[in-house]
């Protein structure tokens, strides 16, 4: 029996010589269920970060990897977990002193965090593992009031995931 692909989408990022693209050298594209958005930055992760916040429709995009678990679980792109985190994505980690380089790596490996998880053939265990440990976790903590305890588990889940996938 063949294996289900969770995340259903690819995230690419190049060199844009594009004249359209109004001097921003970067562009990604971002295909998934059939959706496929585009954004240009000055950087990689500006770049991934405007096709991220297109692809939501300019919401606040970019959670790859918690989008991946919820939607291994049928929940919604705009449940409260996915909520949650980019709240605190946005209001916590990008004011910390480190905060702007952590969502820069985020955007960097995330997308081919879900590819080689995608690629596995257990993505699904994976998947229900991380909602628990990482999603739920972090979200518990986060309501808790207890960010930096939220950001303690994300960096020490994230950094897991790197050397295990990447």
């Amino acid at each position: 029996m063949g294996r289900k692909n969770y995340w259903k989408g690819t995230s690419n990022t190049r060199r844009s010589d594009n004249a359209f693209s109004f001097g921003k050298s970067y562009k990604t594209t971002i295909s998934r269920h059939g959706n496929r958005s585009s954004g240009y930055g000055s950087s990689p992760a500006k770049s991934q970060k405007a096709a991220s916040d297109r692809y939501h429709g300019g919401k606040k995009g970019g959670c790859y990897i918690t989008s991946a678990c919820v939607d291994a679980r049928g929940l919604s792109d705009n449940c409260t977990e996915l909520m949650t985190l980019r709240e605190f994505r946005d209001n916590y980690l990008a004011g910390q002193e480190n905060g702007s380089e952590m969502i820069r790596s985020y955007y960097d490996f995330a997308p081919k965090i879900v590819a080689s998880i995608d690629s596995s053939n257990n993505a699904r265990q994976v998947y229900d593992e991380l909602y628990q440990n990482l999603v739920q976790k972090c979200v518990g903590l986060i309501q808790k009031g207890d960010n930096k305890g939220a950001l303690r588990n994300y960096e020490q889940v994230f950094q897991n995931l790197k050397q295990k996938y990447i």
